[in-house]
């Protein structure tokens, strides 16, 4: 909240008045203010500002901080662009992963669409632009699997079947841009992200497939070498580099 009023403070250029000397005297009161307006008049948040504000709501406990930071994430792509794309205020990856890290851990019933969203709008933006600072990564990805893995545990049977769908298919997602797409390093699912589909999966009495997911993720940990196939998690080639980050963990 402190962060948050900081960065509204400097938006509307209103960082506080100056008492001349403990002078009570009004003019001089109100030439003080005038002189501070100016002074602060040049100071404007910029990208890192808003970015850091939006750090502080994604690790805060507040049942209103996803909110606030889709809110700031907004009032950033509006004034990047109407100011022609400056990169003064422009989002980066980190600033739209925190938001859509805000909006899994929030509890609120439409998160995971709404993370779902901004990793749509960064994967259009990237693929238009073709700028690296707003592509999605591992982090983006997983953060969504997040999102769609807690919808899991507190939804009906319909709505728990369509989050796990989600979240088996973001994944995919990222087997396909890692290793059979683009060979994508910086999308290669991590231990942490087949553990949410897992969590996912388990949230949704569906033990089975959680269990057959456990068990590619020790195969690949275990064997260490390359694989040839077809299609998804019969494809991927597989180096000891990559089962170290596929070692199930203890949570």
């Amino acid at each position: 909240a402190k962060a948050e009023d900081l960065l509204h403070r400097i938006e509307h250029g209103v960082l506080g008045s100056c008492n001349v000397n403990g002078s009570n005297n009004a003019t001089a009161n109100a030439n003080a203010t005038t002189a501070t307006a100016l002074l602060y008049r040049h100071i404007r948040p910029n990208a890192v500002t808003y970015s850091t504000v939006i750090d502080a709501l994604s690790k805060s406990n507040a049942p209103d901080a996803a909110l606030k930071a889709q809110m700031i994430l907004d009032r950033m792509e509006n004034k990047n662009n109407n100011n022609n794309n400056s990169m003064d205020v422009k989002p980066n990856t980190v600033t739209y992963t925190s938001v859509i890290d805000a909006w899994a851990k929030s509890g609120a019933r439409d998160a995971a669409p709404n993370a779902e969203r901004i990793l749509l709008r960064m994967e259009e933006l990237y693929e238009r632009t073709g700028d690296v600072r707003i592509k999605p990564n591992a982090y983006t990805y997983s953060a969504v699997i997040h999102a769609w893995s807690k919808t899991s545990s507190r939804s009906n049977d319909n709505d728990a079947v369509r989050a796990i769908a989600k979240a088996e298919a973001i994944l995919a997602r990222m087997e396909h841009l890692y290793a059979n797409g683009t060979g994508d390093v910086d999308v290669r699912p991590e231990a942490v992200t087949y553990t949410s589909v897992i969590d996912a999966l388990a949230n949704g009495g569906m033990a089975d497939r959680a269990l057959k997911l456990l068990d590619f993720m020790e195969m690949q940990s275990d064997a260490g070498v390359e694989r040839k196939g077809k299609g998804g998690r019969g494809a991927e080639s597989v180096t000891r580099d990559d089962a170290h980050h596929l070692r199930p963990t203890v949570q």
